[in-house]
């Protein structure tokens, strides 16, 4: 939208009906024949990243690369912003130097090559700013007049949110403004109090301490914002950058002159496609070294909104002060205070009662369960109508919450509806980096074999002795051997339990052979029968997590009569083979989940069985009208939250 794009369109055929060209229209196609050429001398991968970096086209970037520079905070390299200005204008500004030409003639032509560059790219927000900010200052060299930086700033802003005052809410706003803000004010604050009685800076200090200074600033005045929009925020890009950043103006320099000189004399693009591809590989090698090794280094979670004012509240006091001290240890020590506190403030959490999330997966099932004691216990994961489910769904909340390592999690049974978004959450680990203790199955044979029916495909070149070998070993091959630890694998029937503080999960169902009473010759026939069922127990609240059983299997459950559960999650989406009345009968309830997909060809769920729980004074919630479905338990009460609906109990 930042562009003028309000959506994009695919056509089988295209009729042209006006053969006119306008500027604008031949510029783009200006970058187009540029990005081919790119193609031509470029591995398609690397070729990708240069247009994007050059000419804002990250359609042809790959998801991998995008990935790769998300993780370790490095896209802001790969927009259009002030950087690549200032680039842009220093090569054209070398150039005017060789060449007689009249300082106010080159001045003003180099805005104009600035604006006919903003409009190549799609003049995107921080593009806009670093133009009309350039345009400012130029002016005020030819009229003779001080060019103040605040000023331009907010006289950019206006214009930018005149031009589009949606602008107003979009992250590269914010972020964009928020950074040459810093640039601008906390930058030559934090540099004064470093240098307090330094005579004289060694070139250590211009190689090393200042660049690291200028990335610090802009990194912890982001960080809030960083975290507000994305969850996800590596401390450790401000040491890349030191890395990366001095050789982009080398790398855009050679981008410009490969497309130049590529299509009129191509052993020239080939010299210059060389030069880059030894800089993007570079770039390559330690991106993906930091992923290998820094990933933990990173502050994951939103942070609401009194940490994001107590942070700009603490650094805009430690600027402050640092600005009218005189004392240089004082002046160190604020502003180490405004780097540490920020990072503190925003990784901390404090960990009350027990909250469990019934996520929006579509038809399917996906539960997380975050325990008093900290530890986080997922339910299924799965769906028949989402795709990239653990991408789009799983992963954002597991940010979104702080949550990268997970204690338990149970796949109640092996339906796709149940399983897909964890295989999809194993096989992008090395990009979530989300690591999983145990993985708990039904210990039922129909299960395990089921299990290895699955995933046979994958695993036909593995030794395959037993079934905790082979998922192992499944985890081990889809992650391309980058999991370290490989989850433990449980097997788990009716006499287990799992114990979090005060915290109790309890396993109902699959029965086991020898429990009391069940037989010894009691088989499971399908999937849905063999679901896992546990109750979860915290003080006085008390919830009962049904898989997919119906008919028998409810008859099998061991509930004493009369027990009272809070909530329910209804079993198999709403299905009118489910939740019997006789299984109703069975214990008292407050509140029902209901997870399933709007319009999905099961019909579920089923109105006899709504009908069922309203009967019995059940209200019911449901994830396809209300979203995510989230239950807070704290002391002697609980409330219910309906993301989309925003209702609480």
């Amino acid at each position: 939208m930042g562009k003028g794009y309000a959506y994009k369109v695919l056509a089988d055929r295209c009729n042209i009906i006006d053969g006119k060209v306008s500027c604008r229209e031949y510029l783009r196609n200006i970058a187009d024949y540029c990005t081919i050429l790119y193609e031509k001398y470029l591995p398609e991968n690397e070729a990708g990243i240069l247009s994007a970096m050059i000419f804002g086209r990250k359609n042809h970037l790959s998801y991998e690369d995008r990935e790769l520079y998300k993780i370790n905070g490095l896209m802001h390299i790969l927009a259009v912003s002030g950087m690549h200005i200032e680039t842009m204008s220093l090569i054209f500004l070398f150039i005017m130097t060789k060449l007689p030409v009249n300082f106010r003639v080159g001045r003003i032509f180099l805005f104009i090559i600035l604006v006919l560059y903003g409009i190549i790219t799609g003049f995107g927000v921080s593009c806009i700013r670093a133009v009309i900010m350039c345009g400012l200052k130029i002016t005020a060299e030819l009229v003779g007049k001080t060019y103040d930086v605040l000023s331009a700033i907010s006289f950019a802003a206006v214009i930018t949110l005149l031009i589009n005052p949606a602008n107003l809410f979009r992250c590269d706003f914010i972020l964009s403004y928020i950074a040459v803000t810093a640039i601008a004010v906390v930058y030559p604050a934090l540099e004064r109090g470093m240098n307090i009685g330094t005579e004289s800076r060694g070139p250590i200090y211009n190689i090393i301490v200042k660049p690291m200074l200028f990335g610090v600033c802009i990194n912890i005045t982001t960080l809030p914002m960083i975290l507000f929009f994305y969850y996800d925020a590596a401390l450790y890009s401000v040491f890349i950058s030191i890395i990366i950043v001095p050789l982009i103006s080398v790398l855009f320099l050679s981008g410009i002159l490969c497309a130049v000189f590529g299509g009129i004399f191509p052993p020239a693009g080939m010299f210059l496609a060389g030069g880059i591809h030894f800089i993007l590989s570079f770039y390559r090698v330690i991106c993906e070294w930091c992923i290998d090794n820094l990933y933990g280094i990173r502050i994951i979670g939103y942070p609401g909104a009194v940490k994001m004012i107590l942070c700009y509240f603490v650094i805009a006091a430690a600027v402050c002060a640092v600005r009218r001290i005189n004392n240089r240890r004082a002046c160190i020590f604020l502003c180490a205070v405004f780097v540490i506190f920020p990072v503190y403030i925003l990784s901390y959490s404090r960990d009350v009662g027990v909250k469990i999330t019934f996520l929006d997966v579509g038809q399917g099932d996906g539960i997380v369960i975050r325990m008093p004691d900290g530890k986080v216990v997922c339910v299924d994961g799965g769906s028949t109508d989402v795709g990239g489910l653990s991408k789009y769904r799983i992963e954002p909340y597991l940010s979104y919450e702080g949550i990268r390592h997970i204690d338990y999690w149970i796949v109640t049974h092996i339906d796709s509806d149940h399983y897909s978004g964890l295989k999809e959450l194993l096989e992008r680990r090395r990009y979530n980096g989300v690591v999983i203790d145990n993985i708990v199955i039904a210990d039922t044979k129909i299960c395990r074999g089921e299990f290895f029916n699955v995933f046979s495909d994958v695993l036909s070149d593995m030794k395959t002795e037993t079934s905790a070998d082979m998922l192992s070993d499944l985890i081990s091959y889809v992650s391309n051997d980058v999991i370290d630890d490989i989850p433990d694998i449980l097997y788990i029937d009716n006499n287990d339990s799992l114990e979090f503080g005060d915290a109790v999960l309890r396993c109902l169902s699959p029965v086991s052979s020898v429990s009391p009473g069940c037989g010894a010759s009691y088989k499971y026939n399908n999937q849905n029968e063999s679901s896992i069922v546990f109750e979860l127990s915290y003080g006085s609240f008390n919830a009962l997590f049904t898989g997919d059983i119906e008919g028998e299997s409810e008859d099998k459950l061991h509930i004493d009569t009369g027990k009272r559960y809070e909530l329910l999650k209804v079993a198999h989406h709403g299905s009118k083979n489910s939740t019997s009345e006789t299984f109703l009968q069975k214990f008292l309830c407050s509140d029902a989940v209901i997870s399933y997909g709007k319009k999905n060809r099961y019909g579920h769920p089923h109105r006899e069985t709504v009908e069922r729980l309203k009967t019995y004074g059940i209200n019911v919630h449901n994830t396809a009208e209300g979203g995510a479905v989230t239950v807070r338990v704290v002391g002697n009460g609980y409330k219910i939250e309906e993301n989309l609906l925003n209702q609480e109990k």
